[in-house]
């Protein structure tokens, strides 16, 4: 085989060798980007979730100190009135 073809090939496995370590190193980056994406999401729900609990929570508690509440009905006033 001629050095020049022998060259050639090397120069051939060099930039194949190349193009495969840049598209592995952008589908890493991409991966990673997504995945810490989600992570973010993820944490965003659980908080807001805490959060709404906690309100739920803090509601429920303050009706109970309240005592009892009676709504009245007022349809009955209305018919008396007309």
């Amino acid at each position: 085989m001629p050095t020049e073809t022998k060259l050639l090939l090397t120069c051939l496995v060099i930039l194949a060798a190349g193009l495969v370590y840049a598209v592995l190193r952008v589908s890493g980056a991409w991966y990673e980007h997504h995945v810490s994406r989600h992570d973010l999401v993820a944490e965003s729900k659980r908080r807001r979730f805490a959060y709404l609990k906690a309100i739920a929570d803090r509601d429920r508690e303050m009706m109970e100190a309240q005592g009892a509440v009676i709504i009245e009905n007022d349809e009955p006033q209305l018919a008396q009135a007309a």
